[in-house]
């Protein structure tokens, strides 16, 4: 019985450990989002000119 309980706490233990370290690495990271800002930006519009151009170009 005491070997069950002791075997139990160490999965317990080790579950937490797992689930605490792998939710601290799912941080976001700013510096890659202000790099992709002028690449997003840049084709916001693009795709506003394309828009606008479709819809003045029907038939």
């Amino acid at each position: 019985m005491k070997k069950l309980r002791k075997s139990i706490m160490f999965f317990l233990l080790f579950g937490t450990i797992i689930i605490t370290a792998s939710c601290s690495n799912e941080e976001i990271d700013t510096g890659q989002l202000t790099s992709q800002d002028t690449k997003i930006g840049k084709a916001k519009d693009w795709f506003d000119s394309y828009k606008s151009n479709s819809t003045t170009n029907k038939s």
